[in-house]
């Protein structure tokens, strides 16, 4: 585990334990597992997570009624990291993998990365991931 990685579990835990919201931590971990194979000169999704966990820390600290898995939801939605693409090649041709359904092991053999200027899977779907998963 790299120094990166250790300050981005340690982040993660401190501020799902401050919105109260630990059950996040494994959807999260696995998808950030996912996407660190972007390359972090173009984008980290480590980073635009633990932003947005702080910016829903204020939030709950100024409204105690924020709807925290809403917002997160949304939030989530909009990161640039969803405009990366992943897929490896195969005999039968090329084979994209998608972040939320694809497996962890699908990321970590010979895959290659390209941006586009949309998102994938789409922002709607992402959301109804997050509300799946973020509750």
């Amino acid at each position: 585990m790299t120094d990166t990685s250790i300050q981005f579990e340690q982040s993660l835990d401190y501020l799902l334990s401050r919105l109260g919201k630990k059950s996040w931590e494994q959807p999260l971990k696995l998808l950030e597992e996912k996407l660190r194979q972007i390359p972090v000169e173009e984008c980290s999704f480590a980073v635009e997570l633990i932003n947005m966990l702080h910016q829903l820390n204020e939030a709950l600290t100024a409204d105690v009624d924020t709807p925290l898995s809403q917002m997160a939801a949304i939030r989530i939605a909009s990161f640039e990291c969803w405009t990366f693409r992943f897929f490896k090649e195969t005999p039968e041709g090329r084979r994209y993998l998608e972040p939320l359904t694809s497996s962890v092991s699908d990321f970590c053999h010979a895959i290659s990365i390209q941006q586009s200027s949309s998102q994938f899977p789409a922002p709607d779907i992402i959301k109804r991931w997050a509300r799946e998963h973020l509750q």
